[in-house]
């Protein structure tokens, strides 16, 4: 009997793998000739152009990065990094898509694993604030130990939040996370499993729930339910698998390119 074959990459990867090679090409053309730093990653030093992004320099080096590669816009938080500087001793975090090299820098990117998210629904709970503490037990045990916001790369008073949400501040809270694009750097730094980032959300949630939404939103709800663009969703997800990863990918490729 034959072994099993090597492990079947999704459609997402392959999108990613595919333009990561022609999106590679595109930087040696437009950074040839410019100065460069050296960038250590995984121990090895990669001579790249300055001014790249951390995950452009990845890609420049030719080391492949699938797992941590979102938007490349700032906004998904999936491209969480760490990174140490030759003159800081100190750790630092950012986005990979938004870090750029210096010269000395050692780099990790660090995907997350998004954590376990509880189950509820807003608008079903009688009184989100008196459901906070049972749907989050463990917002209660922090520490003040303010490694949340230390990495936070979107400088957000993280620990300060939380507190404000043990005192069921809401409208404190909500407003801090607008910056929030739910890396999850909070949640994996903390001792006693909170994920603030998830607590942000929550409180959200619970002053959006408070007032009138708006109205352009309803609207476009209402467009949806009445079937205005079933027609569009169906040609979105007409065709092939590969039908549809090339639509992924000259998406992908013409978001790389601006």
């Amino acid at each position: 009997m034959m072994g099993p074959g090597p492990p079947r990459r999704n459609v997402r990867q392959t999108v990613n793998a595919r333009n990561e090679m022609g999106y590679a090409a595109r930087l040696f053309a437009a950074y040839a000739g410019r100065p460069t730093v050296q960038v250590e990653v995984g121990g090895a030093w990669h001579a790249v152009p300055e001014g790249l992004t951390v995950l452009q320099a990845l890609w420049y080096a030719g080391i492949p990065t699938i797992k941590g590669a979102g938007c490349l816009g700032g906004a998904c938080g999936a491209c969480t990094t760490t990174y140490r500087l030759p003159d800081d001793p100190a750790g630092h975090t950012g986005l990979g898509c938004q870090v750029t090299v210096r010269e000395g820098m050692s780099v990790t990117l660090y995907p997350i694993e998004p954590p376990d998210k509880p189950r509820y629904r807003m608008a079903e709970l009688d009184d989100p604030a008196e459901a906070l503490f049972t749907i989050y037990p463990e917002t209660r045990r922090c520490t003040l130990c303010d490694a949340c916001t230390a990495v936070c790369p979107q400088d957000i008073p993280v620990r300060q939040t939380v507190r404000q949400m043990m005192n069921k501040d809401f409208e404190a809270v909500a407003p801090a996370f607008d910056e929030c694009v739910m890396c999850g750097l909070c949640s994996v730094v903390c001792e006693v499993g909170i994920a603030p980032n998830l607590l942000g959300l929550y409180a959200r949630k619970a002053v959006a729930r408070e007032r009138p939404g708006p109205p352009e939103l309803a609207r476009r709800m209402e467009e949806v339910e009445s079937g205005r663009y079933a027609a569009e969703w169906e040609a979105l997800l007409a065709g092939t698998e590969a039908d549809r990863a090339a639509r992924c990918r000259d998406a992908w490729a013409g978001a790389a390119a601006r």
